[in-house]
């Protein structure tokens, strides 16, 4: 697809300036969630894997004019892209999987119900080497995600 955007941009777009990471943001209206991703135990009992985060975005107003499937998987290409710009903030020891590209969109209830793209990155313990990294302790990464998120223009969902 070729890509209508002020900043061009596909699935494999990384390297972008803070100022472009600001303007996807603040155009596609990207917001967030991180939140513990857990398992159901042999035994019934939960146990913490890692986080998820879920990234949400509307097409800009350029978007408008493209058939509804481009739209969607242009605003996901934005919301990937903001996600590998975030990469460095994930520690050590944990490894970051997409989920891919399906079409998903879920509505915003806040904003009149609002069709929104959705994005899920599952940030997982790596090995069994450091589970505390899953436990209370090392988790000031997820104040520093939030905090990047934030300062690029997002707002938590």
């Amino acid at each position: 697809m070729a890509s209508h955007s002020i900043v061009p941009l596909d699935h494999w777009t990384t390297g972008l300036s803070r100022s472009q990471l600001e303007g996807l943001i603040a155009r596609h209206a990207v917001r967030f969630e991180v939140a513990p991703y857990q398992r159901v135990t042999p035994d019934g009992g939960l146990a913490r894997d890692g986080w998820t985060l879920d990234l949400y975005g509307r097409p800009s107003a350029a978007d408008k004019g493209l058939p509804r499937a481009e739209a969607l998987q242009h605003v996901h290409d934005v919301l990937h892209t903001v996600s590998i710009a975030l990469r460095p903030v994930i520690p050590e020891g944990l490894v970051v999987e997409d989920e891919p590209y399906h079409g998903k969109t879920v509505l915003d209830p806040r904003n009149d119900f609002a069709e929104e793209t959705h994005k899920r990155i599952y940030i997982l313990r790596d090995s069994d080497i450091r589970p505390t990294m899953i436990g209370e302790a090392d988790t000031d990464w997820k104040d520093e995600l939030a905090q990047q998120l934030e300062l690029l223009g997002a707002h938590a969902r």
